[in-house]
């Protein structure tokens, strides 16, 4: 599987001063349904130093067309630095949010920041919100298959969001008893995708330690606080196991874990998350077979490509971040490359997107008067009149 590499220097992304209002912003072009899950496992590499959580969220949205949604209480304007070599996407964001003080969850089509409190409780709420529904009599069917449709989000800088909730109900044709308990705040913009009204919700009310309960036959909602604990019911079958072997599987790896035996099955009483380590205790992915078996990469970077805007940083730089990044080995003559005038000190100016190693190190190593060879991850450097 192919992966993409970013390696954004700070220089390229330092904060804007202030922050500018934009009260007509566009809805932006999102990923979504597979799309969303293949951009987040993609490998990426990334290098930020002293670049704010607000500007780091909305070069990933504007470079990976991901949907995020930071949690009022994530401070837009901290400073982080960070870097990492090539690990999938899904893992970077989660590092990000970590620094910003926070936690990530995956909802939908939407990458929630928020405090670890209420990312621990958002996907759980949403299963005991679904569920409900589903239990929910005298409702239509086109009033549910309503509720389950997705919807797009979008709001400008400078909203409340008692209008944005009241947007969402609107879409849903929905609603609303207790909006007064939504305090008085204004918004920078922001755009979700959610696949049901439930997500929706949720994403919002979160933000104010908030949920809801269907009302009406789900003709409405009302508005009510998060309980302290938030977990639900669920029954995991237990085979290829035995109900003994399962539950202490499942104990091994949640200790204190609340399950029970009920009609063959394992009921355990726990939040989303838990449920879904339960599922993989008893019942492990397999391992996926090679197309090819026993064919080795004959180039371990041939899907390596990156992406870099930077000005006047030394090529030496450059090459010892693919030495540190890549595990990559550079082989040259620095008394040859001397009398040669070509100094590896020398600044660059580099502006590449999404191109191949080679096309990368062409990039830069040429603005020094150079030019190299590369078998795998062993570079050799040399004067242009060398012979191979």
């Amino acid at each position: 599987m192919s992966s993409l590499s970013l390696i954004l220097l700070g220089c390229c992304l330092a904060a804007e001063p202030g922050f500018s209002v934009v009260d007509d912003r566009p809805i932006p072009e999102l990923v979504q349904g597979q799309a969303f899950e293949a951009t987040l496992n993609q490998h990426i590499s990334v290098r930020w130093e002293n670049v704010d959580i607000r500007t780091i969220l909305q070069r990933l949205t504007d470079e990976y067309h991901i949907a995020f949604l930071r949690d009022r209480r994530i401070d837009p304007d901290a400073v982080v630095s960070f870097s990492t070599a090539p690990k999938p996407a899904r893992d970077v964001v989660t590092d990000i949010s970590a620094l910003a003080g926070g936690d990530i969850r995956f909802v939908g089509n939407t990458a929630y920041v928020g405090p670890e409190l209420a990312a621990q409780k958002l996907r759980t709420l949403i299963a005991l919100r679904t569920a409900e529904l589903a239990n929910t009599e005298e409702i239509s069917p086109e009033h549910q298959q309503r509720l389950a449709k997705r919807q797009t989000i979008h709001w400008q800088d400078l909203d409340q969001p008692v209008e944005v909730l009241e947007n969402i109900v609107r879409q849903y044709e929905l609603k609303i008893v207790g909006g007064e308990q939504i305090p008085h705040d204004l918004w920078g913009g922001g755009t979700i995708i959610a696949d049901s009204a439930a997500e929706a919700l949720s994403l919002i009310l979160v933000q104010f330690d908030l949920t809801f309960q269907w009302r009406n036959g789900a003709a409405e909602i009302e508005i009510i606080p998060i309980p302290e604990k938030v977990v639900l019911a669920r029954g995991h079958n237990p085979r290829p196991h035995s109900l003994r072997v399962a539950t202490e599987l499942i104990d091994a790896e949640l200790p204190g874990l609340s399950q029970r035996i009920e009609q063959g099955k394992i009921v355990v009483l726990g939040t989303i998350e838990e449920h879904e380590t339960v599922e993989r205790v008893l019942h492990p992915p397999q391992p996926k077979i090679a197309e090819h078996p026993g064919k080795a990469a004959d180039d371990p970077l041939e899907n390596e490509r990156i992406t870099l805007r930077v000005m006047g940083v030394p090529a030496l730089a450059l090459i010892k971040d693919l030495q540190k990044r890549y595990k990559m080995v550079f082989k040259y003559n620095s008394q040859t490359l001397a009398a040669a005038e070509i100094d590896l000190e020398q600044k660059v100016d580099i502006h590449v997107t999404k191109t191949t190693i080679d096309g990368y190190l062409a990039a830069f190593i040429k603005q020094v008067g150079a030019e190299f060879e590369r078998n795998g991850l062993q570079v050799t450097i040399r004067p242009p009149s060398a012979q191979k």
